[in-house]
């Protein structure tokens, strides 16, 4: 039986093509063990806490802690209509708890503000419904994630193949 050890991961992530103002949020929420936090007009942090087992790097904890991060990348593009993906790492970091200290983050009240628009009482009813519903509405906020995704990606490219296959059918 192997022994498991806390480890800490943070991940700033940014929207470099965006305009300051068109990133206007404050946003701070928990997730399970992830907290999501705006940093300032260009960035948010997204930190977690997970468990690693003595074998593994604290680079592992990475792998235990994603699909937290991704459900809050998810969470933020569900409100804002914004692609947020971790291609737009600005920053990483993980390490090691040595302590034996079992608590995680200081409990925060869920505020999301966007555009002006507070989006805190919502914010707090999609938590309540991923903590109970873990795989239904996980699939479907990373869908909207990616969707958001994929879509900037095909303005990026400028429909331009799809045009031409449109106008053969």
């Amino acid at each position: 039986m192997t022994n498991k050890t806390r480890a800490y991961i943070s991940k700033i992530i940014g929207i470099p093509e965006l305009d300051a103002a068109q990133l206007n949020m404050e946003v701070n929420f928990i997730y399970k063990s992830t907290v999501v936090k705006s940093l300032n007009k260009r960035s948010i942090e997204i930190s977690s806490f997970t468990c690693i087992e003595d074998y593994d790097s604290c680079h592992e904890s990475e792998r235990y802690a994603r699909s937290e991060q991704l459900v809050c990348l998810g969470i933020l593009c569900f409100f804002t209509y914004l692609p947020f993906t971790m291609a737009y790492m600005e920053e990483a970091q993980s390490s090691v708890i040595l302590d034996d200290s079992t608590e995680h983050f200081e409990e925060i009240e869920p505020k999301f503000i966007s555009e002006g628009i507070d989006h805190s009482r919502n914010l707090k009813k999609l938590l309540a419904k991923l903590e109970g519903d873990t795989e239904l509405s996980v699939t479907i906020i990373d869908r909207i994630r990616k969707g958001l995704y994929l879509e900037q990606q095909s303005h990026w490219m400028g429909y331009t193949k799809l045009d031409r296959f449109l106008k053969v059918i």
